[in-house]
């Protein structure tokens, strides 16, 4: 599949965005700059195309398909607000599913209480904390079905402890010159994730086919998290096959789980109870997501014992986050299979302090790209909740990290080639 070559007046770079879900191919197109990242164009393609399924060989060739359609759109779609088009030099793939796994862990360093903090000391203990991960990390992969590779290292946090009183300083930013405050423990909580390799390989190998560079691969999950309009939430990412529940901290990741319903479940709950074929059901749904459907009739009745179920699957999920609490008081409902009205209820309504230890009645609110803080999307391409994670994956292609995150990018860097998370 040959591309055009682009021609610009001005050293800017032209980064493709890549969302492969389980029922299309998203992709945007961006313009880097020193002021940030703009999207220029936004195409889709229908049809499965998740890069990693259970149960499912996806073919090179068939995602291939898929991608290059969604970025040709996205291509042209550029050219609307410009004189040309903004043809990609590399791209960022986002990734998501089932197959995407948290690996948190904390460490618990003793130290001199009456000694200040020092950048250096905080460097050396981390390098320790991640060391430490990956370590375990890779003993877990190695004993695995599948193996795995590291895409993604998040520093949740980093706390001095006194113990004396329990008192504890979160640290913002590495020591620089004058010390941070003393304490007896220095606390480090670190999330990795990894994805299957093959599954990897098969990234690479698309965009070979589409001739494009891979700058970099990036939980979706991570990109939303960074980009909250508040730092303390949980995500429930609704896809088609499947939705992914975050736990977010500081705008970090913390922990993720996933359960093995989404959107495609409520079509199938429709076709069993009103005996619809496939593409009725869909219609139906669809229907009911921007229309008022009455409780008593049978399209009500489907839709809310489905309903019941999945909000059950998500209790559960937030049971195996928690770890005994507390979780923050706010969820933010997303994704191509979240439009139902009937979610957003289910999720207000519950009675969730008699079940889990949230600090207080949790808000619910459904997350769309504008409240996400950074994104440049002068033409409102990226508009609908279905397109939260594209967005966010664009911000982070403009993203600069943070001291601490950049310290802990350095040290990943330098241990994971001398294990086999590659």
């Amino acid at each position: 599949m040959p591309r055009r070559q682009s021609s610009r007046p001005e050293p800017q770079t032209v980064r493709a965005i890549l969302d492969f879900g389980t029922g299309g191919t998203r992709a945007a197109v961006v313009r880097l700059s020193d002021a940030g990242a703009q999207v220029m164009g936004m195409g889709q393609t229908l049809g499965a195309s998740g890069i990693a399924r259970p149960g499912h060989v996806m073919q090179r060739r068939q995602i291939s398909a898929l991608a290059e359609q969604s970025l040709a759109a996205a291509e042209t779609d550029s050219a609307t607000a410009a004189t040309r088009q903004s043809i990609a030099d590399d791209a960022l793939v986002g990734l998501t599913g089932p197959f995407l796994h948290a690996h948190p862990a904390t460490h618990h360093i003793t130290r001199r209480r009456d000694v200040p903090l020092y950048a250096a000391e905080l460097r050396l203990a981390m390098d320790q904390a991640q060391r430490q991960s990956l370590q375990a990390l890779a003993q877990t992969v190695q004993s695995g079905p599948l193996r795995r590779s590291l895409v993604g290292s998040q520093l949740v946090g980093a706390w001095m402890v006194q113990s004396e009183d329990e008192t504890a300083h979160r640290l913002t930013s590495l020591p620089d010159g004058a010390p941070s405050a003393g304490g007896d423990t220095l606390s480090i909580m670190l999330c990795n994730l990894s994805w299957p390799t093959q599954g990897l390989a098969m990234v690479r190998d698309v965009l070979d086919d589409l001739e494009l560079g891979l700058h970099s691969v990036v939980p979706q999950a991570q990109a939303v998290a960074a980009a909250l309009p508040r730092p303390n939430a949980i995500l429930v990412d609704v896809g088609a096959e499947h939705s992914e529940i975050t736990l977010v901290e500081a705008r970090a990741l913390s922990d993720l789980t996933n359960v093995s319903l989404g959107g495609d479940f409520f079509t199938q709950r429709l076709m069993q109870a009103l005996s619809l074929p496939h593409e009725t059901a869909q219609f139906v749904k669809h229907r009911a997501a921007h229309a008022r459907v009455a409780p008593n009739s049978a399209v009500g009745r489907a839709l809310h014992d489905a309903t019941a179920r999945w909000r059950f699957e998500v209790e559960e999920a937030l049971r195996h986050l928690a770890h005994g609490g507390p979780l923050p008081p706010l969820i933010y409902l997303f994704g191509g299979g979240a439009q139902l009205p009937t979610l957003l209820t289910a999720l207000r309504d519950y009675p969730w302090l008699d079940h889990l230890p949230f600090e207080r009645h949790p808000e619910v609110e459904r997350l769309a790209p504008y409240q996400l803080e950074g994104l440049n999307d002068p033409r409102g391409l990226l508009h609908s909740s279905s397109a939260v994670g594209l967005a966010a994956l664009t911000i982070w292609a403009a993203r600069a990290p943070a001291p601490l995150e950049q310290q802990l990018d350095e040290v990943t860097g330098r241990l994971v080639r001398t294990l086999p998370l590659g």
